[in-house]
């Protein structure tokens, strides 16, 4: 597998390969844990984007009337 630089300096490669460590190091207690953890995480950025969604296309929806009224004019 080829390792991947960004211009930070981080290497890709072993962060990956220490992330995949720990998880082996992990029990199934720790596992289900954490699953549960991320599908809560999950949860909460699906109801607030649902919560900003209409402000922001509204947002958006004005800007490009604008933008249209801007250039047509």
């Amino acid at each position: 597998m080829k390792s991947i630089y960004f211009n930070t300096g981080v290497h890709v490669h072993n962060k990956m390969s220490e992330w995949a460590d720990k998880l082996k190091e992990e029990t199934g207690a720790e596992t289900i844990e954490y699953s549960f953890l991320t599908g809560v995480i999950a949860v909460g950025v699906i109801a607030a984007a649902s919560v900003i969604f209409e402000p922001m296309k509204e947002m958006f929806t004005d800007l490009v009337d604008k933008l249209k009224n801007i250039l047509l004019s």
